[in-house]
Formats: structure tokens, sequence, C-alpha cells
């Protein structure tokens, strides 16, 4: 899971050992996009879709994919340029399509501050 504060976000290990720490990321700020790219399908398909939408995302200029928990799920997170969105919707959705899948969704992530309650 994405842990995050406006600026930051938080650095999960996979050893359990070291130390969770924030580090600084705001892709506005650097000319990012954060994406969800959520993958539809049977259940058992779904490890290996998620690892291709990974494969094709990075392929066509994504900076870095990820799955957005411990375990894998039904989608992947997407780090990309701005300028290449619409290169990486193109090649994701045009690999699911050749192969008859079902194209997956894109959602806009915006990382904002955590939600407080104001009186």
């Amino acid at each position: 899971m994405l842990f995050a504060r406006s600026g930051r976000a938080l650095l999960l290990s996979a050893e359990p050992r070291r130390r969770q720490r924030y580090v600084a990321f705001d892709p506005a700020g650097s000319g990012a996009r954060l994406v969800l790219v959520a993958v539809r399908g049977e259940a058992a398909d779904r490890p290996r879709e998620l690892a291709r939408a990974v494969a094709c995302a990075r392929r066509a200029g994504a900076l870095s994919a990820w799955p957005p928990g411990p375990r894998p799920g039904r989608s992947v997170l997407v780090l990309l340029p701005e300028g290449r969105l619409a290169a990486v919707r193109a090649a994701v959705a045009e690999d699911f399509r050749d192969r008859g899948r079902p194209v997956p969704r894109f959602l806009n992530i915006t990382v904002a501050g955590a939600a407080r309650r104001e009186e």
C-alpha cells in the first residue's frame, strides 16, 4: 500500500528488520503522473496479467510500476513522465486487446495530505 502525505511517501521495506521511512515524493512537482492500472479478468490469471501490465508500462516509458500492496491484487501503480501517459496507456491497452483480454482501466492518482477534521 502507498502511504503518502503531501510531498512525501512511506518507503516500505520487504525486510522486517529495516526501518520504514518517508522519502521525497512529489509526482506533480517533478512533471510525473501516478496512475492506477486496474486489471480485470479471472482471479487465476491476475498475477500473470499484472506482470504483463507492468512490463508493457515500463517498455512504453514508465519510470516505475509496482503492485500497491504486499499481495498481488487487481491493480498496479505506475509512475510515469506526464508526456508518456498516452503512450503507456496505448501500449498496455493494445497488448490486452490483441490477446482478447479485457482492457485495464486507468485511474489518475493525486497525492494529497491526510484528511482532517476542522471545526
